[in-house]
């Protein structure tokens, strides 16, 4: 259950400039979530690296359950998108600190996912909510 909150808010979160875009009225709503975005994003982070690294080890199950590893491994990646464009800047901070040098190569390194951050939003809610159900 828990996975399923946060798995929708950080899609949520990624898709929000889309959303305000279409319905300016959820701005107010969307604003009451934006404060926990980076922490969001940590544990979706780590929740995807988790995932990716459990997939991986689990190889052998692509011979019995292709359907079901794939799954698995869309899931973690779909995470690990969406908890590095949102926990990027909490993970900076606690990692390099105030070094503006490695900060600006690790945000030129992170713009490259922002076209892509409406689509890693939308996986987001359809893999948190399939993951759930199934």
């Amino acid at each position: 259950m828990l996975s399923l909150v946060i798995g929708i808010l950080s899609g949520l979160i990624c898709t929000a400039p889309f959303i305000i875009s279409k319905v300016p009225s959820m701005e107010q709503h969307l604003a009451k979530v934006m404060p926990f975005a980076g922490w969001i994003g940590v544990s979706v982070l780590f929740w995807g690296v988790f995932e990716v690294f459990g997939a991986v080890t689990h190889m052998g199950m692509m011979t019995d359950h292709f359907v079901t590893w794939i799954f698995w491994l869309l899931t973690g990646l779909f995470d690990l998108g969406a908890g590095l464009i949102l926990g990027s800047g909490l993970v900076m901070k606690w990692t390099i600190g105030s070094d503006p040098a490695k900060q600006a190569t690790i945000n030129e390194k992170l713009k490259k996912l922002t076209p892509f951050q409406l689509l890693i939003g939308i996986g987001q809610i359809v893999m948190s909510v399939l993951y759930f159900v199934f």
